[in-house]
């Protein structure tokens, strides 16, 4: 009887690791949604590049998400500037900037986006043209909201990044939306059971 309880508690302690309603919530650079491309070659020299923030696999909606790009200019001279970013998102001020402080996007109204995928915003890139030097861009955690994003019953999520965007062949980490984890507070118990 024991173990039976114990069994329960340990998938109701689970089941709550995820609370909201989009468990798992993708977010990924895509430089032609919908069509999941996280990979250009380089493009022709002084060319300004366009890339998209997206996110998908929503099940219940969207208000508010947190991340932050990493800095290209910093990582990659082939890269002029730094990139800016349009907000497609937000229907109401914005937070921060995303290659510096981390950004927060948010949205008065729940967004279900087309087939559980949405578009966050733009990125403009001016890529000055050095054939040897590509730039991979990408997603890191906000500093204060890491991997956050609000779901229309006003619940918070975690995503995860299936992928980063890489221009001219630059070597990306790999998304980490295959991993499991493991919530901390679940481990001890699922420890305990095999004791």
């Amino acid at each position: 009887m024991n173990r039976l309880l114990i069994a329960a508690l340990v998938v109701l302690l689970s089941s709550t690791a995820n609370a909201g309603g989009n468990p798992n919530a993708r977010v990924y650079i895509d430089f032609d949604p919908p069509n999941y491309v996280h990979s250009i070659p380089a493009p022709e020299q002084f060319t300004m590049l366009e890339g998209y923030l997206c996110v998908d696999s929503l099940e219940m909606g969207i208000t508010t998400i947190s991340f932050q790009f990493s800095d290209l200019m910093q990582e990659y001279p082939g890269f002029a500037t730094a990139p800016s970013f349009t907000d497609m998102f937000s229907d109401e001020l914005p937070i921060w900037n995303p290659f510096e402080l981390g950004y927060t996007a948010s949205n008065s109204n729940c967004q279900v986006g087309v087939s559980g995928r949405i578009v966050i915003g733009r990125f403009s890139l001016f890529y000055i043209g050095q054939p040897s030097v590509g730039g991979c861009l990408k997603i890191l955690d906000h500093g204060e909201y890491p991997r956050w994003l609000g779901d229309c019953a006003d619940e918070i999520d975690y995503f995860c990044i299936l992928a980063h965007g890489s221009v001219g062949g630059a070597s990306c980490p790999d998304g980490d939306c295959d991993q499991v984890p493991v919530e901390p507070g679940t481990w001890g118990l699922v420890k305990a059971l095999y004791r």
